[in-house]
């Protein structure tokens, strides 16, 4: 089944041996995907295994992730890391919902989910980096930033002479700014 998102095709496939056609035997018609300006810019120009057109790079990348990664050993050995913040998503339900508070559990999964994924990739909390200045309190917020990059409306992915519209309106600017702040987040 075929569903049509916006500007953006996406295939639900419904068993393994079809999964296993798309993904291995006809992986290149299935993988290549438009180069957006958002993606671009928060991708190293495409570079990462996401977001990388369908080429040698790309193989080896997933190559690699897929043996290096993605491996059992690897994802097991982070267990400890997604049962700890488990634990303290319980926790925090459990004191709130003890002082008559209300749980937001959108906000609370999203808490989860970034609080496991920086541990893992960059070995500390979204929280760890609030360091009592002003750029370290700002990362939740950059991180929101992030996601609005990628599905931002930019002017040169769908009219491409218009793309001048782009610098005028201050987006490519953001953009790099938004990036080069969470880079600098990272390195530290």
């Amino acid at each position: 089944m075929s569903l049509r998102l916006g500007h953006v095709q996406t295939l639900v496939v419904s068993s393994p041996e079809m999964a296993k056609e798309i993904l291995k035997t006809n992986e290149l018609v299935f993988c290549t995907r438009p180069v957006l300006t958002g993606q671009q810019k928060l991708s190293y120009d495409n570079k990462d295994i996401a977001l990388s057109p369908y080429n040698e790079y790309r193989r080896q990348m997933r190559k690699i992730c897929t043996l290096h990664l993605f491996s059992v050993k690897q994802v097991t050995s982070f267990h400890s890391v997604r049962e700890e913040e488990v634990f303290n998503m319980i926790e925090r339900i459990k004191t709130e919902s003890y002082t008559n508070q209300l749980v937001n559990l959108i906000d609370t999964v999203m808490n989860l989910t970034s609080n496991i994924i920086c541990r893992v990739a960059f070995g500390k909390k979204p929280s760890d980096y609030d360091d009592g200045n002003q750029e370290g309190a700002r990362f939740g917020e950059l991180m929101l930033e992030m996601q609005a990059m990628f599905v931002n409306f930019y002017y040169r992915d769908y009219f491409p002479l218009m793309g001048w519209l782009d610098k005028l309106n201050g987006i490519l600017l953001d953009s790099k700014r938004s990036s080069k702040t969470l880079m600098s987040y990272i390195k530290n």
